[in-house]
């Protein structure tokens, strides 16, 4: 379980450098990377939104151990 929170963590972290780049440079990582496929770059969106959605449950899990 530790290396799926561990993945998740970094994909949400990755994702929000992804909007600092977009609105600090306007360069989207996620667009360059698959700019041949939208289908592609809209799957990886949503593994991104998922992803920081269950971010959102590890705070529940991190203040409880406390």
């Amino acid at each position: 379980m530790r290396f799926i929170n561990t993945i998740l963590t970094l994909i949400t972290i990755i994702g929000g450098f992804n909007w600092f780049l977009l609105a600090v440079f306007d360069f989207n990582i996620v667009h360059e990377i698959f700019k041949f496929s939208s289908v592609w770059e809209k799957v990886i969106y949503v593994v991104i939104g998922l992803s920081s959605l269950y971010c959102l449950s590890l705070i529940k899990m991190i203040y409880k151990s406390k």
